[in-house]
């Protein structure tokens, strides 16, 4: 049975997207960056070894960009339409992408703005308690649910926290659990909260603040923490440097 080049790679190209949208641009090598900025020009052919093509010949993604018109249509698949949207689109398409992905990049340096991203992560996606997986920057990975009801209950297992940091490679976690109570960390609260920065401190990973969250109102576990300069990074420095003064402020030892 004959089966057209548009089905062939229309998975390979789904695929791709995806992985565009999950992981950014820093995952892929330039010809797959260049083979996707091909798709909006080729619809229907497998534009991968066309933009291997182009490398080759201009030596870059810049070089393929800043081409002239009539050398790009040289280039054995490329032709005078694909030519004059690489020389007039491909750089605006490339550097939006990149813009998109920047500003997607969400930085938890400062206490307020960390409380206030949790009260709305509660109130949108629902859940009892959460974890945001930082890298050293503070710039966030991801945001992970964690399978809690009760977070002073004895069923609370630190390897989910520790799981959840292993697997996405985070280096600074902030800890937060939604109650519909008052904004107060019982005993037993206190003490799980123990139990989990130990384990996650044995792993190399740092629990910069434990939230806990009660409608649109926040508070911290460790206000009054003392930390040392050397301990941490010029980010994880401006977080704890932002807790008002009002709740008892972070100082350095």
């Amino acid at each position: 049975m004959y089966i057209e080049d548009k089905d062939i790679h229309k998975g390979h190209r789904a695929r791709m997207k995806s992985k565009l949208e999950n992981y950014g641009m820093c995952i892929f090598d330039t010809y797959e960056l260049l083979e996707m900025l091909l798709y909006y020009v080729i619809p229907y052919k497998d534009t991968n070894p066309i933009a291997k093509r182009l490398l080759a010949t201009f030596g870059s993604l810049d070089g393929v960009l800043n081409a002239a018109i009539s050398e790009l249509a040289e280039v054995d698949g490329i032709g005078d339409r694909c030519a004059e949207f690489i020389s007039l689109a491909g750089r605006a398409v490339v550097e939006d992408i990149a813009l998109e992905h920047r500003c997607a990049v969400r930085i938890f340096n400062d206490y307020n703005d960390t409380g206030r991203f949790l009260t709305s992560y509660f109130e949108e996606n629902g859940g009892t308690a959460c974890m945001l997986l930082l890298d050293s920057a503070m710039r966030l990975i991801e945001v992970a649910d964690i399978p809690v009801e009760d977070f002073g209950s004895a069923a609370v297992k630190p390897r989910y926290f520790v799981d959840a940091a292993i697997s996405s490679g985070a280096s600074v976690v902030i800890i937060a659990h939604r109650t519909h109570s008052l904004l107060y960390f019982s005993d037993a609260a206190i003490a799980t909260d123990k139990l989990i920065k130990s384990e996650l401190s044995n792993i190399g990973v740092t629990v910069a603040e434990h939230y806990i969250v009660s409608g649109k109102d926040y508070s911290g576990l460790r206000p009054n923490f003392a930390f040392g300069a050397s301990d941490c990074t010029p980010e994880l420095k401006m977080f704890y440097e932002s807790v008002p003064e009002h709740l008892g402020g972070y100082h350095e030892k």
